[in-house]
């Protein structure tokens, strides 16, 4: 009778298992083909999306933030580069810019009120963060961190300076790592200052200058 109840509940456990293996496996297929609609569908997207007041819009195609939050809760790009590129120049694009009207909209009329000295700082960051996300010719290995700026801007930072700059240590790396995590390229020379959030151990050993 143990024995038989011993293989019940072996047999179970691999049933499930099995299922949903195979539902993440079809998911995977329907996240990798609108990955790579999202090309087509970037051009006809416009640049200002809704989005809630203080908040961030979502992409019109649900899958592309599935994707994200999938990379920034288990680490591993799963697809190649080429499939995955231009969905995340777009989300990092996009979330740049709603960050600014963002914070303008947490400002009381008093902060509103005062001159913005780090305009000029903060676009040069911008663009470099950019122009840096658009060079690499793999996925970078600090993508799990980007992907979680990406989802949850607010979370750390409530203003758009200091989010630049956690963008920009966090993407001006050479290591690139491969769909299932494994590092192929670089040599990171300079240590990321200490976060101490557990979420953040894929970036963790060291950046560039």
């Amino acid at each position: 009778m143990r024995a038989a109840c011993s293989s019940l509940i072996w047999y179970f456990n691999f049933s499930v298992a099995a299922s949903i293996g195979s539902r993440f496996h079809r998911f995977l297929r329907v996240l990798h083909q609108q990955l790579v609609g999202l090309r087509v569908l970037l051009v006809a997207l416009p640049k200002s999306l809704e989005r809630p007041p203080k908040g961030f819009s979502r992409c019109p195609v649900p899958e592309i933030d599935e994707y994200f939050e999938l990379v920034a809760k288990y680490g591993k790009p799963l697809f190649k580069w080429d499939i995955i590129r231009p969905a995340f120049l777009w989300k990092l694009e996009q979330t740049i810019s709603e960050m600014f009207h963002v914070e303008r909209e947490m400002m009381g009329p008093e902060e509103n009120a005062e001159p913005n000295i780090n305009g000029d700082e903060m676009r040069l960051q911008r663009e470099f963060i950019l122009q840096k996300a658009a060079e690499f010719d793999g996925a970078p290995f600090t993508f799990q961190r980007l992907c979680e700026l990406l989802l949850t801007p607010l979370r750390h930072y409530k203003r758009t300076d200091k989010y630049l700059r956690a963008l920009e240590k966090t993407i001006n790396v050479v290591t690139t790592i491969t769909e299932n995590g494994e590092r192929i390229t670089g040599v990171e020379l300079f240590p990321v200052e200490e976060n101490n959030s557990p979420t953040h151990g894929i970036e963790q050993p060291f950046f560039v200058q």
